[in-house]
């Protein structure tokens, strides 16, 4: 689960992570959450062009080979007064749709949530998904001893 920062800085520093951890993964990902940017003008009321950190995060997305799920029943995950964007994404690798196709997304109920749920099929059964706790990402030491494990396996 991503929340993205709000300064350009940060943000790079985030993305920067995660191009760290799909690299020593070496697996099919999801990248699901806030990342606090749009990547199209359209997903953002009232905008007329993309700003600098929209514009870097597109081309992040695109180096990282990743593909943006379309979220076909509403056009905006974020509501504030009049302000709307589609802030909320869920970026997933080319080797994710192979394995996981029938990936869909939809918006949560208004009045419950502004962010997604999205549902996973895997086409011929198989192992259950990998599934993990927001809790495991935000512990201090987790991708320190990620990256010492990994070493010690002589994966880096």
């Amino acid at each position: 689960m991503v929340y993205g920062e709000h300064v350009r800085e940060e943000k790079l520093v985030v993305w920067e992570e995660l191009s760290f951890l799909t690299g020593l993964c070496q697996v099919p990902f999801c990248f699901m959450g806030d990342f606090n940017e749009i990547i199209q003008v359209k997903e953002r009321q009232g905008a007329t062009s993309l700003p600098r950190p929209a514009e870097e995060f597109k081309s992040w997305i695109h180096d990282m080979e990743l593909v943006d799920l379309a979220l076909n029943d509403r056009k905006f995950t974020w509501f504030r007064g009049q302000s709307c964007s589609r802030i909320d994404k869920v970026l997933v690798s080319l080797e994710w749709l192979e394995e996981f196709p029938e990936t869909r997304l939809r918006g949560s109920p208004r009045g419950l949530s502004d962010h997604m749920i999205m549902t996973v099929t895997r086409l011929g059964g198989g192992p259950r998904p990998f599934r993990s706790l927001d809790a495991w990402f935000a512990h201090n030491g987790f991708f320190r001893m990620v990256k010492e494990e990994w070493r010690s396996l002589g994966e880096i």
